[in-house]
């Protein structure tokens, strides 16, 4: 006698299932994360050493979301639950992709202010590469979305895009690159910040 998990595969009704909520849960999370995080920005004093890298991760996870919706959408007539649900699928994958649309001007505004206005020297730290990966997965998430029917328009914005994500990988690799080949300017450094 088999055991019974060896008797029981799951099929590809089952798998998408698992997909459609295992998306809708993860959506939940995000709405209910990013609304502490704004919480934060409107009602707390922000300094701009506060505004670190780790927030690009706010758009990445949105658009990580999109992607998985768009992958999602694609099958959805296949099986008769998530056919059934194929517009709510669509419409929160638009709705995700706004999201990460959104915060990529606010970043970008805030990384000005941090730098140029408030003139925080930007150096080379491995917190940089949380930029570098949420560039890339909206460009993937919004060709993704552009595949879908009545949205071919958006595959103007992959284009350009990929040349941004390609660009701060090649900044970020440079950086590290430069930063791990100078041990002795990196240690001088920071005895000189210990003796301050």
């Amino acid at each position: 006698m088999l055991p019974m998990w060896k008797t029981y595969s799951p099929g590809p009704t089952s798998w998408s299932f698992i997909s459609l909520c295992l998306y809708l849960l993860g959506g939940v999370l995000y709405l209910i994360l990013i609304s502490l995080i704004v919480q934060r920005w409107l009602f707390e004093p922000m300094r701009p050493e506060q505004l670190t890298p780790p927030y690009w991760i706010n758009m990445g996870a949105a658009a990580i979301t999109t992607l998985a919706g768009a992958r999602l959408a694609s099958t959805a007539g296949v099986h008769p639950l998530t056919a059934a649900l194929a517009q709510l699928i669509e419409a929160a994958t638009v709705l995700f992709w706004a999201i990460a649309t959104w915060w990529v001007p606010l970043l970008v505004a805030l990384f000005i202010w941090r730098h140029v206005v408030r003139r925080i020297r930007p150096t080379f730290k491995l917190e940089y590469w949380s930029i570098v990966f949420p560039l890339g997965m909206y460009t993937a998430a919004t060709w993704a979305l552009s595949r879908q029917n009545g949205a071919e328009f958006l595959a103007v914005i992959p284009r350009g895009c990929f040349w941004i994500a390609f660009s701060s990988w090649i900044f970020g690799v440079v950086g590290m690159i430069r930063r791990l080949s100078c041990p002795r300017r990196r240690a001088r450094r920071n005895f000189g910040h210990a003796d301050a």
